[in-house]
């Protein structure tokens, strides 16, 4: 993975974390979050992983994983959660369990309501609300 798709910086993190959709499938969660750019960007928050070895380990194998989806998620940055358990799957497992839920995230943002952009104007009221 090039340094182009790297999510970095605690708060960009926490701003996909926030704002984002969630979707998790087998032991690998992923979080979405529009990114307003042609490329994706991919962040790896690993839990439970007191071992450097072993944080490597899995970290290699999920950028691995998410390589090919890549195209696919353009526009968006992606924080893939995972933990002990994901590092015991096989890798075919793992990057099947990646490609679902960031599939499913994908989806769900797709599917929701765009916000809107007149904030500021005047309130309207709806039946029901006393006015």
């Amino acid at each position: 993975m090039i340094r182009r798709h790297r999510l970095s910086g605690r708060r960009r993190f926490a701003a996909v974390r926030t704002a984002g959709f969630r979707a998790s499938s087998g032991s690998v969660r992923s979080q979405l979050a529009g990114n307003g750019l042609d490329v994706a960007r991919v962040g790896f928050a690993l839990v439970g992983l007191r071992s450097a070895v072993r944080r490597n380990l899995l970290r290699r194998r999920l950028r691995e994983a998410v390589r090919p989806l890549l195209g696919g998620l353009a526009g968006y940055d992606v924080v893939l959660v995972a933990g002990i358990e994901a590092l015991e799957l096989p890798f075919c497992a793992l990057r099947e369990a990646v490609e679902k839920a960031t599939n499913r995230t994908v989806e769900r943002s797709r599917r929701a309501p765009a916000g809107s952009t007149a904030d500021n104007g005047p309130m309207t009221t709806s039946a029901g609300l006393g006015r």
